[in-house]
């Protein structure tokens, strides 16, 4: 069993943001794996000529010892609505035990997925950092539960700004997108802030 996991995306054939995955899990390593040596990820990318689609998923499994890679064909997601919900749950570290996370959605129709409300403050989905727009600039929740590395690059091109989001300023947004290592800004589907509904 491996405890932490990277997704990452190869885009014709390189990974996308490769640096901040490196620091995650250097961090990862300095938090609970101290004395051992994280894994280079320069090193280790894999050959993905055996799929023909422009971007795939490099799914990264590693322990303090060892580590497996998965080249995955990606298949984007999409949600008929999103539904907040209350946690106080904490996922500061990229963990393959998500069953916590997973729980949110329990009893949610298919195609639903919740964006987790902690503490009064919008956080994140189950699997993605949010992006909200206000008709002039994109913003992200201030408080994610987990600062993604698709989120780090758009904040550090200046391309998205942070700012604490709750229920009550939602309104100032018309759209938001899910957006996760897989997923830039183009990338990611649009949904209507009219798609987010009330507590679970």
């Amino acid at each position: 069993m491996f405890p932490f996991f990277e997704s990452m995306a190869i885009v014709h054939g390189e990974v996308r943001n490769l640096h901040h995955h490196q620091k995650r899990i250097c961090d990862t390593f300095k938090h609970f794996f101290p004395g051992f040596v994280p894994p280079s990820l320069k090193d280790l990318i894999p050959k993905t000529d055996r799929y023909s689609q422009v971007r795939v998923k490099w799914k990264f499994q590693y322990s303090s010892t060892h580590n497996h890679s998965q080249i995955q064909p990606y298949v984007p997601k999409s949600h008929s609505h999103f539904v907040l919900a209350i946690s106080d749950m904490s996922y500061p570290f990229k963990s393959t035990r998500r069953e916590e996370l997973n729980s949110l959605k329990d009893g949610l129709p298919q195609g639903a997925e919740v964006i987790i409300l902690k503490k009064g403050n919008l956080t994140d989905t189950t699997y993605s950092n949010l992006a909200f727009w206000d008709g002039t600039h994109w913003y992200t929740p201030s408080s994610p539960l987990l600062p993604g590395t698709m989120r780090a690059q758009l904040l550090e091109d200046g391309k998205m700004l942070e700012c604490p989001i709750t229920p009550r300023n939602l309104s100032k947004f018309s759209h938001f997108k899910c957006i996760n290592a897989m997923n830039n800004l183009k990338e990611a589907p649009t949904y209507a802030i009219q798609c987010i509904q009330e507590h679970k």
